[in-house]
Order: C-alpha cells, then structure tokens, then sequence
C-alpha cells in the first residue's frame, strides 16, 4: 500500500512540476481515482463545523 500511495504522490508532483502548477488539488482528485480503493475520503463538513462552534469561525457561504 505505501508503494502505491508513494506512486500517487509522484504522480501528483509531476503534474504540478511538468505544468507550473502548484496548486495540486485538481491534479489528486484526477490522478487518484485509480488508488479510491486504498486511500480513504474524509467529509470535512463535521470539521468545519466544529470549527464554528468551539472557535466561532464564520464559514463563507
């Protein structure tokens, strides 16, 4: 599994560095849909609302 995730990871800093780009968001949601089976989607909506009640942090809407 680390071999994959690592595989990923190279991938993803390629694409950044082949296209100037270093914003990588876009390029791990597309490179890592092969790897969905071994890597793991958090919800961040329960974080952020943890973040609003105990540190009363507006969202944007």
């Amino acid at each position: 599994m680390k071999k994959q995730i690592g595989l990923l990871g190279n991938e993803v800093y390629k694409a950044c560095y082949d296209l100037s780009q270093p914003e990588y968001q876009i390029f791990w949601c597309v490179l890592s849909q092969p790897y969905k089976n071994t890597i793991a989607q958090n919800d961040l909506s329960k974080y952020l609302q943890v973040l609003v009640i105990n540190f009363n942090i507006p969202l944007e809407s």
